[in-house]
């Protein structure tokens, strides 16, 4: 009957790395090509883009008598 388990753990490999990082990259470019695409047939400005107007002062708290 076993009662511990030794697990090897090694270090991560420049290979590991490197793949790790390729891959990293080539989901960004992915991902920045669909907002790309979906940027170009939305045609419209973005909420993001949009500043949104506010009331002066709307955000201030009152003073206290």
């Amino acid at each position: 009957m076993m009662k511990y388990v030794h697990v090897k753990v090694y270090p991560v490999d420049e290979d590991e790395k490197q793949a790790a990082a390729a891959n990293t990259a080539r989901l960004r470019e992915l991902r920045l090509a669909k907002e790309a695409a979906d940027r170009e047939t939305r045609g419209g400005p973005t909420m993001s883009t949009v500043k949104k107007s506010r009331a002066p002062g709307a955000g201030k708290r009152p003073l206290r008598a």
